[in-house]
């Protein structure tokens, strides 16, 4: 049951998760169950859905996703952290595939360590990920600014806001 739970958390969590898009040969993710709850007379656990692990499914699902933020803002060189949230997409894998695109396209990563909102570089990517997007719906936000809404520039989107004045 423990190898279910963390394949299932290991999915969405560490596994949406990059940096250079590489996978490490090193990155390992362990779990053990030692007994001692049964020592203790805990009722034993029989099938993943059993009602008695979901506060534990839910704290796994947690601290995974800490452990993977972790090993991502320790990457070398890294000085930007981002999250990436798809709305809208197809299923659950098809927003994965479109948020890894994103997240692994050079020419974004570029725009985001320059500060730099172009959300063509954005468009591109989604693009890039062969997952269906109508561009008419498609609307971007990199943190409270909103640079496009239904596929057009915001209407309250102005670039030089981000630039500092000199």
């Amino acid at each position: 049951m423990l190898q279910s739970l963390l394949a299932s958390h290991v999915r969405t969590t560490f596994n949406c998760m990059t940096i250079d898009g590489d996978t490490s040969t090193s990155d390992t993710r362990l779990l053990f169950a030692t007994g001692a709850a049964a020592k203790r007379g805990q009722p034993t656990v029989a099938s993943v859905q059993d009602r008695q692990l979901a506060t534990f499914d839910g704290a796994l699902h947690d601290l995974l996703r800490d452990l993977a933020v972790q090993v991502a803002k320790d990457g070398e060189g890294l000085s930007k952290f981002i999250t990436i949230e798809i709305g809208g997409a197809e299923s659950w894998e098809a927003a994965r595939r479109i948020g890894l695109a994103c997240a692994n396209s050079p020419i974004l990563k570029a725009a985001i360590f320059g500060e730099d909102p172009n959300w063509g570089r954005v468009v591109m990517a989604i693009g890039k990920s062969g997952e269906a997007a109508d561009r008419d719906k498609l609307s971007i936000r990199f943190g409270e600014h909103e640079v496009a809404r239904n596929g057009q520039r915001a209407p309250d989107y102005v670039e030089r806001a981000w630039w500092p004045t000199t």
